[in-house]
């Protein structure tokens, strides 16, 4: 830790006389450029990372509602069997048990998932429109 921190200094160091040097020639002294350029590293690396931080907020945002989105296809709303009927999000999972603790009453509530079967219907008629303006007019 001491090590990367003092390769840090001594790279904004050298940054800052290499950039202090040219205006010697312009009138300012050394001692001056290297303090203002080594402040305006520091001051450019905070804005940095804090620009970073922001993206990185904004990139965990969208990953969390991403997730939720998918946790939505595989999870069901369901109402505690206890007195006060709160309702949770439960993440279905096919292939283990599905247990959650419920906010209201605090106990291990367990979820029951029923599969069932249905028949698939298709339409006989392809041109239902015509069918519906027959029969409802006269």
């Amino acid at each position: 830790m001491l090590q990367r921190l003092a390769q840090s200094l001594s790279i904004t160091f050298a940054v800052s006389t290499v950039s202090a040097w040219p205006f010697i020639y312009l009138g300012v002294s050394f001692v001056s450029g290297f303090v203002f350029f080594t402040i305006l590293q520091f001051v450019g690396f905070y804005f940095y990372s804090e620009h970073v931080k922001r993206r990185m907020m904004i990139e965990e945002q969208q990953l969390i509602a991403m997730r939720e989105a998918e946790l939505s296809k595989q999870g069901a709303e369901v109402v505690c069997p206890c007195d006060r009927n709160m309702r949770a999000f439960v993440p279905i999972m096919l292939n283990g048990r599905n247990e959650y603790t419920c906010p209201g009453c605090d106990k291990e509530i367990n979820v029951a998932v029923n599969l069932k079967t249905a028949l698939i219907t298709t339409p006989i008629l392809e041109d239902t429109d015509t069918v519906i303006k027959n029969t409802l007019l006269p």
